[in-house]
């Protein structure tokens, strides 16, 4: 979950990540409670677009993908990271939004 919040903080900013958490920067390293795990969730659900684009941004500058098929098993491993703060429907439309990213690749 620590890896998660703090890819969330680089993507969007450490200001509003803290503000999911409730001001306490201290809660990064302690165990999110429902209230603040689902906070989380709703501001990663509502930048998606920020995150495909963070995501495909660092696959591409990755040594680990080089061709479409590397691209698609990195961005699979970097979802799978990501799945503490991604409900199963945001998972599911950022995972298709990085999808047609990669039509593109």
């Amino acid at each position: 979950m620590r890896s998660a919040i703090i890819y969330l903080a680089r993507v969007l900013g450490e200001e509003k990540v803290r503000k999911a958490l409730g001001e306490d920067p201290r809660l990064v390293a302690l165990p999110l409670d429902e209230a603040t795990a689902s906070r989380l969730k709703a501001l990663a659900s509502h930048h998606l677009e920020t995150l495909a684009q963070a995501l495909i941004a660092e696959t591409s500058a990755s040594n680990d993908a080089p061709s479409v098929a590397s691209a698609t098993r990195y961005l699979k491993r970097r979802l799978k990271d990501l799945q503490p703060i991604l409900g199963e429907k945001a998972r599911r439309r950022l995972w298709q939004r990085l999808l047609e990213c990669l039509r593109e690749w």
